[in-house]
């Protein structure tokens, strides 16, 4: 089972903001400068809920990560999540923001290991 070092919540919520602005961000931003050029970038936003931060994209959900262990889910800390409806995630992880092993693109998460074109 995976393990996360985050030590409290503020840290937590800091990091999960530091991976959406230099990681997240920056692959839709690219992503729009090379194929949609005549477009603006959406701007990503964050808000927190009791298990979630869910991940906005003007008014949309992009994803859900995790703010706790949930471990009859296969859940752990930092586990990035598709978006089933608008209040909801998904069941099963697309990797994790904490360790570098999330797996998405322009659009959301992806659970595959290759990036869609």
């Amino acid at each position: 089972m995976k393990t996360s070092t985050v030590t409290t919540m503020s840290e937590l919520k800091l990091q999960i903001e530091a991976w959406m602005t230099t990681e997240a961000q920056t692959t839709v931003d690219t992503y729009f400068a090379e194929n949609l050029t005549a477009l603006i970038a959406p701007k990503f936003s964050v808000s927190y809920g009791r298990k979630y931060a869910k991940i906005m994209q003007e008014h949309a959900v992009w994803a859900f990560i995790a703010l706790f262990n949930e471990p009859n889910k296969n859940i752990v800390i930092g586990d990035l999540l598709k978006p089933a409806s608008f209040q909801m995630p998904a069941k099963n992880s697309c990797g994790n923001i904490l360790d570098g092993t999330a797996n998405y693109w322009t659009y959301g998460p992806s659970r595959s290991k290759q990036t869609p074109k």
